[in-house]
């Protein structure tokens, strides 16, 4: 009798533990993120250098005075095709891999900041189980002086969503992030 519940404590710790390691907690949705790459990223913007908007805003926010840009204010027809706004040395280091297409219109990709994983701060799983809302919050760190650039000020932190599917082989982030500050934008 004593091993009979013996074998059965130790088959319903197993089940306990099997079954333990196949929810999904915050560890499990970070380890799941981390897996796909998807935190740290790097948080980029175009610059348009043939535009006259970019000039414009080159200037009020203090780039070309800062000495990360020269832009021409002046400009005749002589100038279409050519860039407005032009790099210094000082700037290179913000610079991120541009294909050859958005360089041959005058686009340079640079960097704006890192976004990293702050907190998962909700999970929330369907009644089915198959199926789960994670709600989770990034920051912006290493602001570079391009962020100015943006129409509006970088929050430091973040809200996003995003889903994960239970499979058979356990779960599976659906590789989508949604932007929920203020509304709904799929990344």
């Amino acid at each position: 009798m004593k091993k009979i519940f013996t074998a059965f404590s130790l088959i319903g710790a197993l089940l306990l533990t099997g079954c333990h390691s196949n929810t999904l907690d915050p560890e499990k949705v970070e380890q799941l993120l981390q897996e796909a790459k998807a935190y740290p990223k790097i948080v980029d913007y175009n610059v348009f250098c043939g535009d006259d908007v970019t000039v414009q805003k080159v200037q009020t926010n203090g780039l070309e005075k800062d000495g990360y840009v020269t832009a021409q204010v002046d400009h005749t027809s002589a100038d279409i095709g050519q860039p407005l706004v032009r790099f210094t040395e000082k700037s290179t280091p913000y610079f991120l891999p541009t294909s050859d297409t958005a360089k041959s219109i005058n686009v340079q990709k640079v960097k704006l900041a890192d976004e990293r994983l702050l907190a998962i701060d909700k999970i929330t799983i369907n009644a089915e189980g198959t199926r789960a809302l994670v709600e989770y919050t990034t920051t912006m760190e290493n602001l570079t002086p391009f962020v100015v650039m943006l129409d509006q000020e970088m929050k430091t932190k973040q809200t996003r969503e995003t889903y994960f599917a239970k499979t058979d082989a356990g779960w599976e982030w659906e590789k989508k992030i949604i932007k929920t500050n203020g509304r709904k934008e799929r990344e």
